[in-house]
């Protein structure tokens, strides 16, 4: 549940509060997690002691979800590999060929092997969120840029709040801000401010980070956040399509379909919330434009993600598991932690499990089990250290380059991989190279 605090100088007053989350409960038609209720100002300092104690007029209780972005977009690609698409990992398109004014193959290399293969394709979709405009250009360098990119930043605390995510808004710009609880940690975030440039050199400033803690100081003054309190930080790019809008945080999040040759679109804009919908959209022009007389049925709307053949958890669980806990000798403990992240797919993890009682302990110092890495590392494409501790699992966010851990997990690749001594230390100061990197570069003048 999300608390939204409220104060006379709140941007939102109590009443256009409360015929929002009415609308908000009724798109969900009244079906979602649970409905909004209010709560008096002494009910709200209750429920968050932490809150600014001055003249606060009461707060709002409503109910959303949160997501996994890269298990999303992981869990996407292996169901679609389930359905008999192709799907490479750590592979880079180097240039694109065209025949007769058409895409006619494109070369792709290997990041590690170096190795390049051409594919030759009737119709290529580039979708490549904030790397579109630069894609694009690999077939024409005089295509006009599509993109206006915004650039967002998420901080990590220890614990902030008693049980609820808040809400807030920033005093400067009256943005929203949330504040997550998370794996015993806190999420803070986000900014959305005008990025130009590569996105590969993406990176965070002074002011994204001064403009998080000011927001979360301002509501929760005793906590005095300061840089030295941020355990872990992250930035990421919305691929906005460009508008007149002077604000980022003001555009719209709408996607768009470019043509940059008749066999090839590409997908500029667009959120988290409505990909599915864009790519049936997509799915059901490019057939269009490949066989204009052919009829075309989505099976989008009834077909569950990759691990999502089930209805409740719970009977998921108590279904299956005396036979679950006799069969693979695991505890009834690890099969509702392997069921509450993997789904119906369950039983593929414990196999893994089973192989070995060391991969039924936990990696150090999180809830995750050393069998973990070995079914990432032959089931969903993980080989690299990053892949597992960052996209896998939330681990690097949740505690940041821990050492400890990163150890342990080298350990497993190296064992499931046959690295020699020499590539585990490699590897090893690779990724804390990577993730060890000081918050923002200062700028220094003269």
């Amino acid at each position: 549940s999300c608390l939204i605090p409220i104060y006379k100088s709140s941007r939102w007053p109590k009443w256009k509060l409360r015929l929002g989350l009415t609308l908000y409960d009724g798109l969900a038609l009244f079906k979602g997690i649970g409905p909004h209720r209010f709560l008096s100002a002494q009910e709200t300092m209750e429920q968050e002691p932490l809150l600014n104690p001055k003249n606060p007029l009461g707060g709002a209780i409503y109910h959303d979800a949160t997501m996994d972005d890269a298990r999303v977009c992981l869990e996407t690609l292996l169901q679609a590999n389930e359905m008999g698409a192709y799907i490479s990992n750590y592979a880079t398109v180097t240039h694109v060929q065209e025949k007769e004014g058409l895409i006619h193959d494109v070369c792709v290399e290997d990041t590690f092997s170096k190795e390049s293969a051409h594919i030759t394709t009737s119709f290529l979709v580039n979708a490549t969120g904030p790397w579109a405009d630069s894609f694009n250009h690999l077939v024409d360098t005089t295509l006009p840029p599509h993109l206006n990119p915004s650039k967002g930043i998420h901080v990590v605390t220890a614990p902030l709040t008693q049980s609820h995510a808040i809400l807030l808004h920033s005093k400067k710009d009256q943005r929203a801000l949330f504040i997550i609880p998370r794996n015993g940690t806190a999420l803070i975030g986000t900014t959305d401010t005008d990025f130009s440039g590569n996105p590969d050199t993406l990176s965070i400033e002074a002011d994204d980070v001064s403009y998080l803690l000011e927001a979360v100081n301002y509501f929760m003054p005793d906590k005095h956040l300061t840089e030295s309190d941020i355990i872990y930080h992250t930035v990421g790019l919305r691929p906005l399509i460009q508008q007149t809008t002077q604000s980022s945080y003001k555009r719209s999040r709408e996607h768009h379909f470019f043509w940059p040759r008749p066999n090839m679109m590409t997908i500029s804009g667009g959120k988290y919330t409505t990909y599915r919908s864009i790519a049936e959209e997509a799915t059901k022009l490019i057939l269009k434009n490949m066989s204009p007389s052919k009829a075309i049925q989505s099976l989008t709307r009834n077909l569950p993600l990759y691990g999502g053949n089930f209805e409740d958890l719970d009977t998921l669980f108590e279904t299956h598991r005396d036979y679950l806990c006799k069969t693979y000798q695991i505890d009834s403990d690890i099969v509702y932690f392997i069921m509450s992240r993997y789904g119906s797919r369950f039983e593929d993890i414990l196999r893994c499990l089973a192989e070995n009682h060391l991969f039924q302990d936990n990696i150090s110092d999180t809830p995750y089990y050393k069998g973990e890495v070995i079914y990432a590392i032959r089931q969903e494409m993980a080989v690299t250290l990053e892949d597992f501790l960052r996209r896998r699992t939330s681990i690097l966010l949740d505690k940041g380059p821990n050492h400890t851990c990163v150890n342990e997990v080298a350990s497993l690749f190296q064992q499931e991989l046959a690295w020699t001594d020499t590539q585990k230390e490699s590897e090893i100061h690779a990724f804390l190279e990577s993730v060890s990197k000081p918050l923002y570069t200062k700028q220094h003048n003269g």
